[in-house]
């Protein structure tokens, strides 16, 4: 209510573990349709797609699709829907054992937007670097979505573990990619 009253957009998010699709599925839509006692609900929703609890990962991926579809036909094409993803740094290059095959075409057209977690503070140390690590995340999505010139806004890092120039050189970057946020 206070996020509205400032008029802040408030997004929810979800972690499935994609172990009991059901009770994910119903956790995802029991957050979008959550409503104050001032009858103020979320903007819109996000889901966090990086749990291994299903180990094999085309299992994971066929549950993540379905869950996916399930949430978008009840929400509906209007309702704002975002897909946190993994490092795609580590999803394509330097660990492509985490999750092979990641579907990310289909999850472009299913959610509007993709968040990265490129956490560069885990990966990278100074400026260069960390916009280095950055640029490369932005092109392994747009190359993995070919020609469907998805949005993307880029989570960054820890705060406490980054430098100054860090940050600066994420933010010089993230202004260079025509990426919508960061």
């Amino acid at each position: 209510d206070a996020a509205h009253r400032r008029g802040l957009r408030v997004v929810a998010w979800y972690l499935p573990g994609f172990r009991d699709l059901p009770l994910d599925l119903h956790r995802a839509l029991r957050t979008i349709r959550f409503e104050t006692r001032g009858g103020n609900g979320f903007d819109s929703f996000a889901l966090d797609i990086e749990s291994t609890e299903v180990r094999w990962s085309s299992l994971r991926t066929v549950r993540l699709l379905r869950m996916s579809a399930a949430i978008r036909r009840v929400v509906g094409a209007g309702y704002p829907l975002g897909a946190i993803v993994a490092s795609p740094d580590r999803l394509v290059r330097t660990d492509p054992s985490f999750w092979p095959g990641f579907p990310w075409r289909q999850l472009a057209e299913t959610y509007d937007v993709f968040l990265p977690m490129t956490y560069y503070t885990y990966r990278a140390e100074g400026p260069r670097a960390a916009g280095r690590y950055t640029a490369q995340s932005v092109q392994i999505i747009r190359r993995q979505t070919s020609g469907l010139r998805v949005p993307i806004h880029v989570v960054g890092g820890i705060s406490f573990d980054a430098t100054g120039p860090e940050t600066q050189g994420f933010v010089d970057t993230v202004l260079e990619r025509d990426v919508i946020g960061a």
